[in-house]
């Protein structure tokens, strides 16, 4: 998939051996979320925070309805990006958590379980489409070297032909610096949450409220 005037790319299923790669673009995503900044403890508690996502993608690498790309430079061969797709069933009579329990889980180690509890609490109800069959955008990241050259677009437009050609609608739970980046790919504003992060923080520090976005786009 090319885009006029942008850097050539080719989305492919990402393999066992692209997982060092997938796991440090996570990371380099979540560093400059005001949020994980009071998450963590310790902030950046690297060792932490390199637990969390290795566990979290090498889940997701054997979850069967979870779907992992990556984009290549068609010129370099590097990996500069990522998306991961998730077929979600309807969720009727399911339980409003992450997981579907019943009760919100303990935090990993590390984190801030209060912080941890919001999180849980609301990222869940921003899934707006999940009383129907549909596709969510579970992560997305372009290598901040490769930024501003149609990367990321052409990962979204990924998402939305594969939603389409399925006849599903597709979701995604938006952080407050990729909204606009997600509306400009025609995804429409359903929901949102507010988490106000002063309750974590000393008085002064900067912090206030992070808004969780949920979006979708519909066919």
């Amino acid at each position: 998939m090319t885009t006029s005037n942008k850097v050539s790319i080719s989305i492919q299923p990402a393999a066992e051996a692209d997982l060092p790669a997938v796991i440090e673009f996570v990371h380099e995503s979540k560093l400059a979320l005001p949020i994980n900044h009071v998450l963590f403890y310790d902030w950046p508690n690297n060792v932490a925070q390199q637990r969390v996502y290795r566990n979290a993608v090498e889940s997701s690498f054997k979850e069967p309805s979870d779907e992992i790309f990556k984009a290549i430079d068609n010129k370099t061969g590097s990996i500069v990006g990522h998306l991961v797709l998730s077929h979600k069933e309807p969720a009727e009579g399911k339980s409003a958590t992450v997981d579907g329990s019943d009760e919100i889980p303990k935090a990993p180690d590390g984190m801030n379980q209060e912080v941890f509890n919001a999180v849980v609490k609301y990222a869940p109800e921003m899934d707006t489409e999940k009383s129907v069959d549909h596709f969510v955008i579970t992560h997305i990241f372009v290598k901040i070297s490769h930024r501003r050259q149609g990367i990321g677009a052409q990962l979204i437009h990924y998402a939305i032909e594969r939603a389409e050609k399925a006849g599903v609608p597709l979701s995604v739970c938006s952080e407050p610096a990729a909204h606009q980046f997600f509306l400009k790919q025609g995804l429409k504003d359903i929901t949102h949450a507010d988490i106000d992060l002063r309750k974590w923080v000393p008085e002064l520090s900067g912090f206030g409220i992070f808004r969780m976005f949920g979006m979708a786009f519909k066919n």
